[in-house]
């Protein structure tokens, strides 16, 4: 990443579906509210702290799964990056064993932290998604609590409609997360 690259910060329109919320999947994403809402940080509670390697770590951020075959990816670090590379998140590098890995990029995205904001790049060829709009390569885009993360569409498969597999515009997700910040005052 250039050290030029943070001035060229976008930040996405945000969509709501036409039917009142809910996708083709039925099920419904809340909006951001534009109040400010403190968190109480406990050790013990699951939303703040993860056990990572038998190690307590208190993460800034998550990724809620979209699709339940993928587990909640959390951020602890200030470059998370994405993909099928060993050195990527470790989720995803498994993905290279699947049927459809190319869909996945060696290095498909980073999601970056920089002071209190969080922003998502995107480095690969196959596309990076925020709240349906592919996003252009190399360009950072701001991310908010509740945006959604698509690295890669499905093909049209009834188990994960049946799964509620779904993005808020009714597309198959098969990997994508709901962004989610832990630990800061939204």
């Amino acid at each position: 990443m250039s050290p030029t690259a943070l001035w060229r910060v976008k930040s996405p329109r945000n969509r709501i579906a036409a039917d009142g919320g809910k996708n083709a999947c039925g099920s419904s994403h809340q909006e951001r509210s534009p109040k400010i809402r403190r968190r109480t940080i406990d050790d013990n509670d699951a939303q703040t702290s993860a056990c990572i390697n038998n190690v307590l770590v208190r993460p800034w951020g998550r990724l809620n799964t979209i699709n339940t075959e993928y587990k909640t990816a959390w951020l602890t670090d200030d470059i998370t990056f994405f993909g099928r590379q060993q050195d990527c998140h470790g989720e995803l590098t498994y993905v290279s064993s699947q049927p459809d890995h190319k869909k996945i990029s060696a290095h498909h995205c980073a999601i970056i932290k920089k002071d209190d904001d969080a922003f998502i790049q995107d480095l690969g060829m196959n596309g990076t998604f925020l709240n349906g709009d592919r996003l252009p390569p190399r360009v950072l885009y701001m991310l908010k609590d509740g945006d959604e993360i698509v690295l890669s569409y499905a093909d049209d498969q009834s188990d994960l409609r049946q799964k509620g597999a779904c993005d808020r515009h009714g597309r198959l997700v098969h990997i994508g997360y709901i962004f989610q910040f832990t630990t800061r005052t939204i």
